[in-house]
């Protein structure tokens, strides 16, 4: 079963701090949960794109202003890198409603944090595409039903496909999807390029690593562990609702960034002079 889990605190987050969302992308579950998930997020001068699933999935994209937990401007600041932790596979622990035995279940959603990429930062060529219309599924209203309005995107270079039926228009859906096309082109070619320079090395907090879990929601003990610091809050709803439980996490997973930022920069001068 999958869950919404990992996207509502950092919606929440998003809204607290005047950032604006738009779903791009959204797969319910037979449970009722959150199968697959693509969501926007900007600042108004940047734009951030990403979902969740089951198995995969995309998180948010684009560097941005800064806000109340310490990020400011910059390179791996604002939306990006307020959402760039929660990359990785997150688990959930919880007795389902329809457990008769109180048995604990467990489930996890992947995570993946992508910046937008501009159009400077990766060429798409008409010729590489594949564009085809259909008409939306789901709820929408009468319009949605009579017009071919879903756009589904094929990059034929990497096979790479990319929906988008959420807005009322073909050209709405269509531009939706192409944004979201140039981010995951962008990824690919950001994990390229960090296989080439640094293949054997891994980061403390990376968002590359996605194998591993990163964050486990235990809902019977009230308590959120992130594995990457051995850190545990004992406040659940204060994580899943975006306040200071959230807050205390991101802020200790900055933290250890900085420090492990430092520490390979003076390994790196000690090689230097030796």
């Amino acid at each position: 079963m999958c869950h919404s889990f990992p996207v509502r605190p950092s919606v929440l987050r998003s809204q607290s701090r005047g950032w604006t969302w738009q779903v791009v992308e959204l797969t319910g579950s037979e449970g009722g949960g959150v199968k697959h998930a693509v969501v926007a997020v900007s600042n108004g001068r940047s734009t951030a794109s990403g979902g969740n699933s089951g198995a995969d999935g995309g998180y948010g994209d684009s560097e941005g202003d800064g806000g109340d937990d310490g990020e400011g401007d910059g390179a791996g600041n604002g939306v990006y890198g307020a959402l760039l932790p929660e990359s990785g596979v997150h688990r959930v622990q919880r007795v389902p409603a329809t457990e008769a035995q109180g048995r604990v279940h467990t489930s996890t959603a992947a995570v993946v944090v992508l910046p937008q990429a501009d159009e400077v930062d990766v060429r798409i060529r008409d010729e590489h595409l594949r564009i085809e219309t259909m008409r939306a599924s789901g709820a929408g209203g009468q319009h949605v039903n009579v017009t071919d309005s879903a756009v589904r995107i094929t990059h034929l270079p990497t096979g790479l496909v990319v929906s988008c039926q959420n807005e009322r228009s073909q050209h709405q859906n269509r531009a939706t999807a192409l944004k979201v096309l140039r981010a995951r082109l962008y990824d690919l070619e950001m994990q390229k390029r960090a296989q080439e320079m640094d293949a054997q090395r891994s980061a403390l907090i990376s968002s590359a690593d996605r194998s591993e879990r990163i964050r486990t929601y235990n809902f019977p003990q009230g308590r959120v562990t992130d594995h990457r610091i051995h850190l545990t809050v004992h406040d659940l709803s204060s994580v899943l609702e975006g306040g200071e439980g959230l807050r205390r996490l991101m802020g200790a997973l900055r933290s250890a960034k900085e420090e492990e930022a430092l520490r390979r920069l003076v390994e790196q001068e000690e090689g230097v002079s030796a």
